[in-house]
């Protein structure tokens, strides 16, 4: 649930109570003597509160049986009501609620952030690796955790439509289905998708027999757990050097990544060759390929290759690198 409707489901049932109480004791007095509805009230809290003041209506057999009735019923209730506030207070509610309502506003404000729906073990890695990346994130989970105070986090159920909301998903990039269950991921997966047509949407699987369902549903990225496990271990066997490499370069001091920057058509850097943008001097990237339109990818190519309309680079570099680029190319 969101923070507001944790406040409301704590506190509704004690709300109710004592609204149920006042209206009954209102209600009783205006029947039974005939009073107004300002006296037949005052007479009710008075009752109810045991506060001794001075009786506003002159009461009959009926109305002092009534009022007996009343204090009976009514005291005991009004004890829990005023326990239930009080644990909500001692117990930092109204605290968790303020910090609440200013972490959905912080959401909001958000543009182009990463959703992530699970916060287990690979949701939480996730999540910080992207934080490295200086990536905004939100991370969404049924069950509140310690460690989500370091994110932006919402504490409900993924697969509600009201808590996606709340993660700001109609304004989200992409969103990371990384629940428990392979169903779960496919219905968050279809809900995101239908509140966000161009959100991308990546999915984790558990069983080989769910890769399938996903991308039939419309999800853009699958992710096979222990097909990537299979192959991480095959490559620390082929390739140990490389494998330990890249662990450096993703959980080092200084995180690095492999991002893809599209050439604009109207890019000034068309018909210019990579030593004439000088981009490593420039920026301090590196350009690892260019893969042209119809999916041809050139690997580390020359200092002479001219560039083209719609060619998608591939370079490695820190995120601040990264967007210092944007300025370059397009």
């Amino acid at each position: 649930m969101t923070f507001k409707r944790n406040f409301f489901s704590v506190l509704y049932l004690p709300l109710t109570v004592l609204f149920i109480i006042l209206t009954v004791g209102t209600v009783g007095y205006i029947l039974l003597e005939k009073a107004n509805f300002l006296d037949s009230l005052y007479m009710t809290v008075i009752t109810l509160t045991t506060v001794g003041f001075r009786e506003v209506i002159e009461l009959d057999t009926k109305g002092k049986i009534f009022t007996i009735f009343l204090i009976l019923m009514g005291v005991g209730l009004i004890g829990y009501t005023i326990s239930s506030f009080s644990a909500f207070f001692v117990e930092g509610g109204l605290t968790e609620f303020m910090k609440g309502r200013k972490m959905e506003k912080a959401i909001k404000k958000l543009k182009n952030h990463i959703i992530i729906c699970g916060f287990g073990e690979n949701g939480s890695k996730i999540a910080e690796l992207l934080k490295k990346s200086k990536r905004n994130v939100v991370v969404v989970d049924s069950k509140y955790i310690n460690e989500m105070d370091n994110y932006y986090h919402i504490v409900g159920d993924a697969t509600d439509d009201n808590i996606l909301e709340a993660a700001g998903i109609r304004e989200a990039s992409v969103l990371v289905a990384a629940l428990p269950s392979d169903a779960d991921n496919i219905f968050v997966s279809i809900t995101a998708k239908a509140l966000n047509k161009k959100i991308k949407v990546i999915a984790k699987a558990k069983e080989e027999s769910s890769v399938k369902k996903m991308k039939l549903v419309g999800i853009d990225e699958v992710v096979y757990l222990f097909d990537i496990s299979a192959r991480r271990i095959a490559n620390l066997i082929i390739s140990p050097h490389f494998v330990n490499m890249v662990d450096i370069f993703s959980e080092g001091d200084v995180y690095l990544e492999i991002a893809e920057i599209d050439i604009s058509k109207n890019s000034h850097i068309i018909g210019k060759s990579i030593s004439e943008i000088n981009l490593k001097r420039r920026t301090g990237l590196l350009i690892v390929a260019i893969k042209k339109p119809d999916g041809k990818v050139y690997f580390n190519p020359d200092s002479d290759y001219i560039f083209e309309k719609h060619d998608v680079l591939l370079v490695m570099g820190t995120r601040e690198q990264i967007e210092k680029s944007d300025e370059i190319f397009n």
